[in-house]
């Protein structure tokens, strides 16, 4: 299961258009589709959200040990 998302996870990621990455959004709804969506990717994907909206690290201490 979790191979099959990784793989899967891999084609999302646009390497031709400079490794463009998924929005918040799109990480929620992949983790949801493969039942890996735990409280702390949903918090990891808050930060990333908070980080797009404010242009700030929410939680820097997390974010540097990553």
């Amino acid at each position: 299961m979790i191979h099959e998302a990784i793989q899967q996870f891999s084609k999302l990621i646009d390497i031709k258009s400079g490794w463009q990455s998924l929005s918040p959004a799109e990480y929620e709804e992949f983790l949801k589709e493969h039942n890996l969506l735990n409280d702390a990717a949903q918090e990891w994907i808050d930060d990333y959200r908070h980080y797009i909206e404010h242009g700030e690290i929410r939680r820097r201490d997390l974010f540097v040990t990553m």
